[in-house]
């Protein structure tokens, strides 16, 4: 999935980053649910893991070819993010939030069995839920 990404505070987009992709695959789904479920428990307001992201582009679609430092995902209840620093900076950037709602179908398609996978084919679902669909039809 592309994420768009914000400079946080007064300073201006000048490095030319517009958005970053991340799979979320299963296994990171499971990991956000997981942490989100500890958030509940714990009655805090997010939980912060070192984890960066696949990609960065510019906003014509190009790689961009600077460098961030500190990529953390950051999961709270009901919604999660992915912030870090621009390499040698004090400003931070980060994605907008992305929905739970996110995770679950991912994971509602990861625990459907098999032979009712087609059913879910009449429902429009995210590119990430669509690639663990394939994978999983693929056996």
């Amino acid at each position: 999935m592309r994420f768009p990404i914000h400079v946080l505070g007064e300073y201006s987009n000048d490095s030319g980053l517009d958005h970053c992709e991340v799979t979320i695959d299963e296994e990171l789904a499971r990991r956000i649910k997981l942490l989100a479920t500890t958030v509940k428990k714990v009655k805090a307001t997010h939980i912060e893991e070192f984890m960066g992201v696949d990609e960065y582009y510019t906003c014509d679609d190009e790689v961009w070819d600077g460098q961030t430092d500190c990529e953390v995902l950051r999961v709270g209840a009901e919604d999660f993010y992915w912030t870090g620093y621009f390499n040698n900076t004090g400003i931070e950037w980060e994605t907008e939030m992305i929905p739970m709602k996110v995770v679950d179908e991912i994971l509602m398609v990861a625990d459907t069995p098999r032979e009712k996978l087609p059913l879910l084919l009449r429902d429009s679902l995210s590119e990430d839920a669509k690639r663990v669909l394939e994978k999983k039809l693929k056996g």
